[in-house]
């Protein structure tokens, strides 16, 4: 299970009027040209052109005697072929590029996806509403792919372009593809409000450099012993961290992300020797990780015994660390 890569040929092939590396969204208009070198003689052909989108997924799951799988497809739309031309074709043999046909052709990305593409489906195996009003309303989901063990899921946007003509009595059939690349929805940066949240982790240093007169002292043999050991006698300052993080981020919002890091000192916890001492700490990196979790639902079946396929899993990505004092 891949998703659909780029096809064709001189029979039959699909440019598109955009870097290769263009991203559309919603309501954008798709055009280029179908295209066809190759020599024929058809008295009568048609070319089309159709938007598909769909989502495809597949899951493995442990059983008895043997494992299950299952999958599971969605249009996401259900766009009818466009017809580019209808009559006879005729490239002569050999051919020049002033012989080729080349067909225009401009289509456009819809805004939202169609109840009548996920009529044949049911509440329990989609995460959002299927109601006609709630269809309507979501935007339409991002070019996506990934796996995990067992699992593996995509999303694609692809235009297919089709050659129907006969020969010999019989049709022939003649198919190219391109993928496009759809962006996900976007929020208004202006809009978005850091609602922050907290979390808070208590410790405790021991060290004879936490006394003023000790802080550019070499420690002796003794004083480190005792430092290793944890002794009592070795002076001891607790405190706890609490850092505000926002509770949801915007990505590629070129608004700063606000992160308040607070150090209190726990009194209660220090040696009475440093209770009047006031203590420098040094924040030397910040270490960011985003969690990115995917879910995944499926068709009851006879073999998942009418129970709901599903699995989720988290990506784990780590961002560079921040260097920052306080």
């Amino acid at each position: 299970m891949h998703p659909t890569p780029t096809t064709g040929g001189p029979d039959l092939n699909i440019f598109i009027a955009a870097p290769p590396i263009w991203t559309y969204v919603a309501g954008d208009t798709i055009i280029g040209s179908v295209n066809r070198q190759m020599h024929i003689v058809a008295p009568d052909a048609k070319i089309s052109l159709t938007l598909i989108g769909r989502t495809k997924a597949r899951l493995i799951t442990e059983g008895y005697p043997s494992k299950a799988r299952h999958y599971s497809e969605w249009k996401i739309f259900d766009m009818q072929p466009q017809t580019l031309l209808r009559g006879p074709i005729h490239i002569p043999s050999p051919s020049t590029l002033t012989d080729c046909i080349i067909i225009p052709f401009s289509i456009n990305i819809p805004e939202a996806a169609s109840k009548s593409a996920v009529r044949n489906h049911t509440q329990e195996e989609s995460l959002i509403p299927l109601g006609t009003h709630c269809i309507a309303q979501h935007p339409l989901p991002g070019t996506f792919a990934t796996e995990w063990t067992g699992a593996k899921i995509y999303t694609e946007y692809y235009l297919q372009a089709q050659l129907q003509y006969m020969r010999n009595g019989s049709w022939q059939v003649q198919r190219a593809t391109a993928p496009i690349t759809l962006g996900y929805p976007t929020v208004d940066a202006g809009g978005i409000r850091f609602a922050l949240q907290q979390c808070g982790v208590m410790s405790r240093v021991r060290s004879q450099r936490l006394l003023p007169s000790m802080q550019d002292v070499d420690l002796s043999l003794t004083q480190k012993t005792q430092k290793i050991l944890g002794l009592s006698s070795v002076p001891g300052f607790s405190f706890k961290v609490v850092m505000s993080v926002p509770m949801a981020i915007q990505l590629d919002n070129p608004s700063s992300v606000p992160l308040v890091i607070r150090v209190i000192p726990q009194r209660d916890r220090s040696s009475s020797d440093v209770l009047h001492v006031v203590q420098r700490v040094d924040v030397i990196a910040v270490k960011m990780t985003i969690l990115s979790k995917v879910e995944i639902v499926l068709k009851p079946s006879e073999e998942s015994l009418h129970r709901v396929p599903n699995d989720e899993h988290v990506f784990v990505q780590h961002l560079s660390s921040a260097r920052i004092r306080l």
